[in-house]
């Protein structure tokens, strides 16, 4: 979860995530400073998580014990996601996307992204990713190649997801007083949803969850449908999907 901290602690549960006998949480040191996105691994063995402090960390979920780490991005890192089950992504800070072999974290490629400041991204497929920043873009990874959409924030979208059921997918950011879902093969079909502060906008399986600053989640079943809110006693700073 992309969770504001002053200094981060992995702390993992084992009574809760494994089958264990242990009656006291176990703590790691992975991170110095803001971790910005977990995410677990679809094998159920590995979390991946990545912070300001430009380092990636793989658990291993079983042991509950850090397995290895990579200093990807010397200035900072802003996301990771999968392109794949085998290979990791991640977004400095400096608009450079690096491409890791996992468990290992051991370097594949390099890319820069020549656009304006882009905050996070999505995987669509095996060579394309939706990035966002001041606008949201489709980039091309075989051909390093960005097109731009019309889509453009009041400041920066920082937050994008997709779901490959409808082909769609949901940007935000913490300026603009919406969250829009956009059609990717017609960029022209979106839908906004009229919700104020939201930090995260992420799909959970057909469920379209956004995490507000005032301590809320909310979450639709569909864009017709009326909208569920949660009140929780926390700022939101990350959302995560645990299938």
């Amino acid at each position: 979860m992309k969770l504001h901290w002053p200094f981060i602690f992995i702390f993992c549960c084992l009574p809760c995530l494994l089958q264990s006998q242990q009656t006291t949480p176990t703590f790691q040191t992975g991170h110095y400073s803001k971790v910005n996105e977990l995410l677990f691994h679809p094998n159920n063995q590995h979390l991946i998580s990545c912070a300001d402090d430009g380092k990636i960390v793989v658990w291993d979920i079983h042991l509950g014990l850090q397995r290895t780490e990579v200093l990807a991005h010397k200035n900072g890192l802003k996301a990771i996601g999968f392109l794949n089950d085998s290979v990791l992504i991640s977004l400095g800070t400096h608009n450079d996307l690096k491409m890791w072999s996992l468990p290992n974290l051991s370097p594949i490629n390099q890319l820069i992204i020549k656009s304006d400041s882009i905050q996070a991204f999505a995987v669509i497929d095996s060579h394309r990713l939706c990035v966002v920043g001041r606008n949201v873009h489709f980039y091309d990874l075989l051909n390093n190649r960005l097109t731009s959409t019309n889509h453009q924030s009041k400041g920066l979208f920082n937050s994008v997801d997709y779901l490959k059921s409808t082909n769609e997918v949901v940007v935000t950011g913490p300026k603009d007083n919406y969250t829009v879902t956009i059609n990717i093969i017609e960029p022209l079909q979106f839908h906004h949803y009229f919700v104020g502060n939201i930090h995260k906008a992420i799909y959970s399986d057909d469920l379209l969850l956004m995490a507000t600053t005032k301590g809320a989640l909310i979450y639709y079943n569909d864009a017709k449908a009326k909208k569920h809110i949660f009140t929780l006693n926390d700022d939101l700073n990350y959302v995560t999907d645990m299938a």
